[in-house]
């Protein structure tokens, strides 16, 4: 599940309209990838295959500063090596399950992970040597994240409860608990002033990081009847966007609580929400094989992209409005988000797609796969060259 807020830097002003429902339908001039079976079986586009884990890669990460990727997996190790080339990789063990979840600290050389055996890791990313262990939560690690601008790290759990540390001095700084199932994403506002939990409960909470106080909660009619699967914060710090298993997605003012609008058109539960940097849009993928991009001023369906399987996770280009996907049948694709044309594929992997990050300037991709291997690919031959 995914939990991700927003960078720091200033996105597009945009107003949100109405809280009626979208008044457009799937488009007409949906984008359909048509690929030949062969080519897809032989073909791999990656610069570099990290074959280090013995099964299913869970989680990776690619560095703020640029320099590093992680992956972790079901063999309970995690590794951080050299981008974009991998090189060195070093094994980080200590888990005694799965590891889960991973993320890079926003300040410093601290990777953390997360695992299902309910423990949270600080490793240092140049020695692979482990810093500090978290401990709290009494189920699995859904996520992990860092303040963006601090040495902390926050933790969502399978037994409804948020955690976050001093990474510094390895102590609990405060912990969140009044969900009443899975917290299965969250994450900081990108000023740092608020945290975000969202559930499987089909609720959404907003906190007060210092105090643990629970400023304000969003569930149920006219916000989400099911589990809530995915969760972006705008970078504005003031809208949240999530999608859940019915298929619904959501946009809601956590300032105020008052809900903007209800995005439909997924017919299967959305997996991965995101909003664009450089456009009022936003885009939402899921289980019914679609990528719909959605206009924020007018609420409505700008257009939508079918893939030959689910749509895993999805992510918006840093600088650029283009959206990059992960899939289950194991290609990552490129779609221009004003036009809904697929402009690069990206295969190698021979099974689902599980996570999938970005390089900083968006032009290389590290994906984790259930083919039990992490493969890093590269938008452009110039990108390769610097």
């Amino acid at each position: 599940m995914e939990g991700e807020a927003g960078g720091e830097e200033e996105g597009p002003e945009y107003v949100l309209e109405g809280d009626g429902e979208v008044v457009a339908d799937l488009c007409e001039n949906e984008a359909v990838v048509e690929e030949d079976e062969d080519q897809e079986a032989s073909a791999d586009d990656a610069t570099t295959v990290l074959d280090v884990h013995g099964e299913a890669v869970y989680a990776v990460a690619w560095s703020t500063c640029g320099k590093h990727v992680g992956c972790g997996g079901g063999d309970d190790v995690a590794h951080v090596a050299t981008a974009p080339t991998a090189a060195d990789p070093k094994a980080m063990q200590g888990h005694q399950d799965s590891v889960a979840a991973m993320a890079f600290a926003v300040m410093g050389e601290g990777l953390a992970t997360g695992g299902l055996d309910g423990l949270v890791m600080v490793w240092d990313v140049q020695s692979g040597q482990k810093l500090m262990q978290l401990d709290g939560p009494a189920e699995g690690v859904e996520w992990v994240c860092w303040h963006p601008r601090g040495n902390v790290v926050l933790a969502g759990a399978e037994d409804g409860s948020t955690w976050m540390w001093d990474a510094k001095k390895g102590s609990l700084m405060t912990s969140y608990h009044g969900h009443g199932g899975s917290v299965t994403c969250g994450g900081f506002t990108p000023d740092g002033t608020r945290v975000i939990t969202a559930s499987a409960d089909a609720s959404l909470k907003v906190w007060d990081p210092k105090t643990g106080a629970c400023l304000l909660t969003l569930q149920r009619n006219p916000f989400h009847d099911e589990a809530i699967n995915a969760l972006h914060i705008s970078q504005d710090s003031n809208v949240t966007l999530t999608g859940a298993v019915d298929g619904t997605v959501r946009l809601a003012n956590i300032q105020t609580g008052r809900l903007l609008g209800k995005l439909e058109g997924h017919t299967d539960s959305v997996e991965t929400v995101g909003f664009s940097n450089t456009l009022p849009l936003c885009a939402t993928g899921g289980l019914d094989n679609k990528l719909s991009i959605w206009d924020l001023n007018t609420l409505t369906l700008r257009g939508s992209a079918e893939h030959p399987d689910s749509v895993i996770k999805l992510l918006w280009h840093p600088q650029e409005p283009l959206v990059y996907t992960a899939c289950a049948d194991g290609a990552v694709r490129l779609w221009d988000a004003r036009t809904m044309e697929c402009i690069q594929v990206f295969r190698g992997h021979v099974d689902a797609i599980l996570d999938m990050a970005l390089s900083p300037d968006g032009e290389w991709i590290i994906t984790g796969s259930d083919d039990c291997t992490a493969r890093i690919f590269c938008r452009s031959a110039s990108a390769m060259d610097t």
